[in-house]
């Protein structure tokens, strides 16, 4: 008999029969950790909708050079957004320091869920956000929180080899949904705890509370973690890579008019805006204005649509 029934509960297989008690254990994880995520109708339609193969959709219509380009913007975009979050000043050092961080190759203590075939995105949420409701140090629990996100994702083959989902950025655009991700838990836990706060705000716990954390229904967190993930594909993945194709196409279209080693959308600006500190008359001269016919025929992506970089 399975200690859970795989039709209503995400589940390790093969199970590992254990003799004594004639069942088969079929749990994500151990006594250490071992969460538990119902499959709800959400979570269903989310699987059906197979974010993994529209990730590599979105990434097979660009070629790789234009790839390799976006992805150094996106982890350095996750970054800021992963340290904004908790308004955190960011500087160079911690931004490479973390960007190192991301592309590293790591390991997390539940294994059973890697190797049982559990799906990667409940996988990376049951880790994730029940390290972060551990809180195990003073500072920076919530960004290796969406570190782990990302490289357990990473690891399990959800996004192509070499690319990133802004999943943070996604988080920062909507902080009250993250926030209630996080209170999902905390806001059933907190009257089942015994704790007293002194004058100067320190918490102390006078009740175990070890097994609330050991075993944990992250049902929500996972179907938040989902839906974050579509929002990072498709508003901020996607967009990122069509306003770079845009551009591109634009800037060929104006280089074959007017012979420049580069070009950069302050030059656009500079060359048609009225505040521009080009003179009326360059403004106004042939070659300006069949640069701005280019720049106006090229497929030039919307700034209101894709905002400002």
């Amino acid at each position: 008999m399975d200690l859970l029934d795989p039709t209503d509960y995400y589940t390790t297989t093969p199970s590992r029969r254990v003799r004594r008690q004639r069942i088969n254990d079929n749990l994500p994880g151990d006594s250490r950790h071992c969460p538990t995520v119902r499959r709800t109708e959400e979570l269903r339609a989310h699987e059906a909708a197979d974010l993994p193969r529209r990730c590599r959709e979105v990434a097979s219509g660009y070629p790789r050079r234009l790839l390799s380009r976006a992805l150094g913007y996106l982890y350095e975009k996750e970054t800021k957004s992963s340290f904004e979050i908790e308004n955190v000043e960011l500087d160079s050092s911690r931004t490479g320091r973390f960007i190192a961080l991301q592309d590293a190759e790591q390991q997390d203590h539940c294994q059973r869920m890697e190797t049982g075939n559990v799906h990667p995105v409940v996988h990376a949420a049951a880790i994730a956000y029940a390290f972060v409701f551990l809180h195990p140090f003073e500072d920076g629990n919530g960004r290796i929180h969406r570190f782990l996100i990302h490289n357990i994702l990473a690891r399990r083959g959800f996004t192509p080899a070499g690319m990133i989902v802004p999943v943070s950025a996604a988080m920062l655009h909507r902080p009250n949904d993250y926030d209630a991700s996080l209170e999902a838990f905390s806001h059933q836990l907190m009257p089942l705890v015994n704790y007293v706060l002194d004058d100067d705000g320190r918490l102390t716990v006078r009740s175990e509370t070890a097994s609330w954390y050991r075993f944990i229904d992250l049902t929500a967190e996972v179907e938040a973690l989902f839906r974050f993930l579509k929002i990072a594909i498709e508003v901020e993945l996607a967009p990122e890579l069509e306003f770079l194709a845009r551009y591109d196409e634009s800037k060929a279209a104006t280089q074959k008019i007017v012979d420049m080693p580069d070009l950069t959308v302050g030059f656009r600006r500079a060359s048609g805006s009225a505040s521009s500190p080009c003179s009326r008359t360059r403004r106004s001269g042939p070659w300006s204005r069949r640069v701005q016919d280019a720049w106006q025929d090229a497929p030039w992506p919307s700034p209101l649509l894709y905002g400002s970089r």
